[in-house]
C-alpha cells in the first residue's frame, strides 16, 4: 500500500493546480501567474504518470500505450 503514496501525492498536487488554474481564469489573474500554475499542473501530471507506472512495475511508455488503448476502446 505504501507504493501508492507518491502517485497519490503527485495526482493531488496536479489536480489542485488545475483547480487553482480554473479559478485563476475565472478571476482573470496575470499571465505569468497562470503560466506558473499550468506548469505545476503539467509537471504534476507527468509525475503522476511516472510514479503510477513505477508502482505498477511497468515503463511509462507501456503505461501510456495501455491508457490510449483503453481510451480507444471506450470511444469505440
Amino acid at each position: 500500500m505504501g507504493k501508492w503514496i507518491l502517485p497519490g501525492l503527485a495526482a493531488t498536487i496536479s489536480l489542485t493546480a488545475w483547480i487553482v488554474f480554473a479559478a485563476g481564469m475565472a478571476l482573470d489573474w496575470d499571465r505569468p501567474v497562470m503560466l506558473g500554475i499550468a506548469l505545476v499542473g503539467a509537471f504534476g501530471l507527468e509525475a503522476t504518470m511516472w510514479t503510477t507506472a513505477a508502482a505498477l512495475s511497468i515503463t511509462v511508455f507501456q503505461a501510456r500505450k495501455r491508457i490510449w488503448r483503453w481510451m480507444i476502446r471506450q470511444a469505440g
